[in-house]
């Protein structure tokens, strides 16, 4: 957790950087009329963006079924074929992470 939010503390501690953190959240209400029509306009959009979103759940599904069988014709056991691909969506989403961690440094 603490890395998770180690870039909000180092900007806190940075020369202005608590001011600045102060002003915007003295400004946030000027922003809630903004984010409103954002979201409306994504509501909107709701089936559009199931399918979507279900089209990218099943592209991922199939991938892993794709690196399971690869897996397996390495000589890999269906188990441990399953248990590397899961492994690599969890090494994955900790690499993203870490980005993501970086990025707001």
């Amino acid at each position: 957790m603490k890395e998770e939010i180690a870039w909000l503390i180092d900007f806190l501690k940075s020369e202005g950087g608590l001011e600045s953190a102060i002003e915007l959240i003295n400004q946030a209400d000027l922003f809630k009329p903004v984010v409103g029509a954002i979201v409306s306009a994504i509501v909107s959009y709701g089936p559009e963006l199931s399918q979507l979103i279900e089209s990218v759940r099943r592209a991922g599904v199939e991938r892993r079924i794709e690196s399971i069988k690869q897996y397996e014709s390495a000589g890999f056991t269906k188990q441990e074929a399953i248990m590397m691909t899961l492994d690599d969506v969890a090494q994955i989403k900790d690499v993203i992470q870490r980005a993501n961690v970086k990025g707001k440094a």
